[in-house]
């Protein structure tokens, strides 16, 4: 076969076109950079144990690659070493491998489970990004850190168990994940990077763990981006969170939070929770766009508090609203005005 080998080395396999499936000989030690870059006929690689080290782009853009094994005693996997393997479905990362180059896996779309041994320490930045099948992921408890972007738009995760003892995620780690639902910070994680979990449907899980990293580092970018979701904060949350800015210094942050607390969704809730005549005294002043929110977020408790407030549906709005409900089905809060309607509107 088409080996260039030397001092251990395999410096380049040249692709023979009707050859699938190829083993790589004993006295190799180190697969070099680019070695099988872009060999679209082969299906499978057979890696033998002599092998300590794959190196960057070695496998990148071998697009037919099905089954790829790693050996125990490899401790190195470089960047770009599998990128674009868009036909590799399963990977186990051996104990020996300490980090998981940047970009390894980039690209993988078949990549559905991926097993990491205890060993490994990093998960370099955009290792497994853009592997939209990806489904089941391994993580053991000797990760330390998880890099820029490491499982960017993996659309298909749904759940990950990440251990305690990881101490980073960094930015964008998880961001267009689309699908993860559960997802638990461990208490060990003390720095994580802007939009880590942007796009996820697990933020508000573990809303408080960071909100509370980003106080600590004053990070005000990322509660602006946090606060954009409402229904994270409730006017409790949002008081003890002040009081803690206050006790980390954490000014800008501070200031975000002065300036959610205005906004028309923060308003409502306090209105909701308190009733406390200032929120009231607003609503009154700006009522179509608090109820037009209710009625398109489908918050009954709004409507209904609304409704026992007193003067701020009337004769002359509540119709819109009616027809509001009816356009949009919202037939809770519908049947809510109907009986307000019936039973408590005065002239």
């Amino acid at each position: 076969m088409g080996f260039k080998i030397k001092k251990g080395i395999l410096r380049e396999y040249t692709e023979e076109k009707d050859v699938k499936t190829v083993t790589i000989p004993d006295e190799v030690t180190s697969i070099g950079d680019g070695a099988f870059y872009e060999c679209t006929s082969l299906t499978a690689v057979k890696i033998p144990d002599s092998v300590t080290s794959i190196g960057s782009c070695a496998f990148s853009g071998c697009t037919n690659l099905q089954r790829i094994n790693i050996p125990a005693g490899v401790t190195e996997i470089g960047e770009n070493a599998f990128r674009e393997c868009q036909s590799i479905t399963s990977v186990t990362i051996p104990a020996s491998v300490s980090k998981i180059g940047n970009c390894a896996f980039w690209g993988c779309g078949s990549l559905n489970t991926v097993k990491i041994h205890s060993g490994v320490t990093e998960i370099g930045n955009e290792a497994f990004q853009y592997c939209c099948n990806l489904v089941l992921v391994t993580i053991p408890k000797t990760v330390k850190v998880l890099g820029k972007s490491a499982f960017y738009e993996c659309r298909n995760l749904a759940t990950l168990q990440m251990p305690e003892g990881l101490e980073e995620i960094g930015a964008y780690a998880f961001c267009g994940c689309k699908n993860l639902e559960s997802a638990t910070i461990p208490e060990s994680v003390t720095k994580i990077g802007e939009n880590a979990f942007q796009g996820t449907k697990c933020l508000k899980d573990n809303s408080v763990k960071l909100v509370r990293l980003a106080v600590e580092q004053d990070d005000a970018e990322f509660v602006r981006e946090f606060t954009s979701g409402n229904e994270h904060f409730t006017s409790k949350s949002i008081d003890e969170y002040l009081h803690l800015c206050i006790d980390k210094k954490a000014y800008n942050v501070l200031t975000v939070f002065l300036d959610y607390m205005k906004t028309v969704p923060y308003i409502l809730t306090d209105y909701k929770e308190n009733k406390t005549p200032k929120s009231l005294a607003y609503i009154r002043g700006h009522f179509p766009e608090f109820m037009n929110l209710a009625i398109e977020q489908n918050d009954t408790v709004a409507v209904q508090a609304f409704t026992e407030a007193g003067g701020l549906l009337t004769i002359e709005n509540i119709n819109g609203y009616l027809y509001q409900c009816i356009d949009k089905s919202r037939n809770e809060i519908l049947m809510i005005l109907l009986d307000y309607k019936a039973n408590g509107l005065h002239a």
